[in-house]
């Protein structure tokens, strides 16, 4: 049973507040930062044309004004509405466990801040604005969010929760985050057929050393409740190999791609290679302490590199600077 129901007490604001906690914006970006880079590479400019235009005054397109609503409709829709909804649903389900969670024990619903069925109506309105914007966009684009929807109920709902079955919970995040929400920032501009699938292959990688840390985080908890997650089914040990493996493919893909004049050119492994090494030995470096401390410096050290080369990649890939 969830908690005592304390949230008579709160207030609109505050409960508003609360729901934006369990949102946890900042995790928005394992979905947006893949259909991000993939619409830079696909229009080769790191942001519409119209907001350009704005900044300097200039009259604009409809093209541009097109462009610009196309960009903004993806964006929300896997954003603070996909994103949004996925984290709120699967906290609704999780309320129990995440009780005797040190990561989210102190978060409102487990406290009784919240009502449950606040925060699953809340997740179902998020995610019929996801689909929305989404199809706003285009009709794949829907397609592509419905699917999305369809892995992150999967992930949660009683009796399917693939988040309860190792191997497909790191499966169903990289595939969903990783691949799907990056194909999306493709087709907004580019033919499905013409997406680079060995960037796909990349961003898969990227989100799976993410993901994994947060099952070696909540290993205890999960365990206490017969959670079969990645951790708990194979041990933190293999957890660890795994996260440190998902890195180095990653990192080797993009490698790959720079040698071969594969999207990114050669000329860029030489500038981004010491970041890619630097991910490599920082993240088995930290991660092997295991703790929870250790844990979520992994993740931040991660993100942090991970967005350094990233902005080094795109930027180079739109010409704003050279060797």
């Amino acid at each position: 049973m969830f908690l005592q129901d304390k949230s008579y007490e709160v207030s609109p604001m505050k409960i508003l507040r609360y729901l934006l906690k369990h949102m946890v914006p900042i995790f928005w970006g394992v979905s947006v930062i893949p259909f991000y880079m993939a619409w830079v590479f696909a229009t080769q400019k790191l942001f519409p044309t119209y907001i350009l235009d704005l900044l300097t005054g200039t009259a604009s397109t409809s093209a541009n004004v097109n462009e610009f609503l196309l960009f903004g409709f993806g964006l929300f829709a896997l954003g603070p509405f996909l994103g949004g909804f996925t984290l709120l649903y699967n906290d609704y389900w999780d309320s129990e466990i995440d009780a005797t969670s040190r990561r989210k024990g102190l978060f409102p619903l487990p406290q009784g801040l919240l009502k449950p069925k606040t925060v699953l109506w809340t997740s179902l309105l998020l995610m019929s604005l996801a689909l929305v914007f989404s199809f706003l966009v285009s009709l794949l684009f829907g397609f592509l969010v419905i699917f999305c929807i369809i892995l992150s109920l999967a992930y949660s709902t009683p009796p399917v929760r693939l988040k309860n079955r190792a191997g497909l919970d790191v499966i169903t995040n990289a595939f969903g985050s990783g691949l799907l929400c990056s194909i999306a920032g493709w087709i907004v501009v580019k033919p499905f057929m013409e997406y680079p699938w060995i960037w796909g292959l990349t961003s898969m990688s990227g989100v799976a050393a993410i993901y994994i840390p947060t099952t070696i985080i909540d290993y205890e908890s999960d365990k206490k409740a017969r959670e079969m997650t990645f951790a708990v089914r194979f041990g933190k040990n293999t957890a660890f190999f795994f996260g440190t493996l998902s890195v180095a493919i990653a990192n080797l893909l993009i490698i790959y791609m720079g040698l071969t004049n594969y999207l990114i050119t050669t000329e860029l492994v030489t500038v981004i290679w010491p970041i890619a090494l630097a991910q490599v030995i920082v993240y088995p470096l930290i991660l092997k302490k295991m703790t929870f401390k250790g844990v979520y410096w992994t993740i931040l050290s991660l993100s942090l590199l991970l967005v350094l080369g990233n902005a080094l990649l795109l930027t180079y890939y739109v010409g704003w600077w050279s060797l």
